[in-house]
């Protein structure tokens, strides 16, 4: 998997790594943190229209991923299959996403994936179709072909951006998760409010947006969350 990572990692702008902080909250609800947001001394501003997102994480066989994300191994992976759409059964225009932590830093990769049905995705034979149709570099397909689809999950989220554009962040809301191999109608949902800050390793000053916001920042993975809920 290294050698994959690596390779991938030669193509990229070192530019482009930032950090990532955030918050699950409980006590508050999404419409409470976006009134916190209007009223922050950074302005922040609603950038882009409310959408629904939806999430296949992929793992090895024996949940390496899943392990290590746990463990908070510093140098860690996340592969993803994302797509926006209310409907999430016909899946048009997904992206393979693969999210590599360094540290405290962290980078997103995207690649066109092809389009296909949900429930053919959770089908070996048909997975394995998916990885060699879509329009992939021959090493990740092969590395791909390795994993399998772990976890599903789909929630609201809003998007804002500070006046200078420094810092973004997001709300995510309405979440719910669902492991492929149980009934596809059971899903298992979930009442928190995710808060997510994102910013350049060059503009760290996230103690200042937090100083004005009634929640701490918390370890959190979506994924962890999910796996945990539906394995209980």
């Amino acid at each position: 998997m290294e050698n994959v990572i690596d390779s991938i990692l030669k193509q990229t702008d070192i530019a482009g790594w930032r950090f990532e902080q955030k918050s699950q909250i409980q006590e508050l609800r999404e419409f409470d943190i976006i009134d916190l947001l209007n009223r922050h001394p950074v302005c922040f501003n609603e950038v882009f229209y409310e959408r629904r997102v939806n999430n296949i994480y992929l793992d090895t066989f024996d949940y390496q991923y899943y392990y290590d994300n746990f463990s908070s191994i510093a140098n860690r992976v996340k592969f993803r299959i994302r797509w926006y759409a209310d409907n999430i059964e016909d899946i048009k225009e997904p992206y393979l996403e693969i999210k590599i932590k360094r540290g405290e830093l962290g980078y997103k990769i995207r690649k066109r994936f092809c389009d296909f049905a949900l429930n053919d995705f959770f089908l070996r034979d048909k997975y394995i179709k998916f990885v060699n149709d879509s329009d992939l570099p021959l090493v990740l397909k092969e590395f791909l072909r390795s994993l399998k689809p772990s976890l599903l999950n789909s929630y609201k989220r809003r998007y804002f951006s500070s006046f200078d554009n420094n810092y973004r962040s997001t709300v995510d809301y309405n979440l719910s998760y669902f492991m492929p191999n149980r009934n596809f109608l059971n899903f298992i949902n979930n009442n928190d409010v995710i808060f997510e800050l994102k910013y350049a390793s060059n503009h760290d000053q996230s103690d200042k947006i937090f100083n004005f916001l009634p929640f701490r920042r918390t370890r959190y993975s979506k994924y962890i969350m999910g796996m945990e809920q539906v394995i209980s």
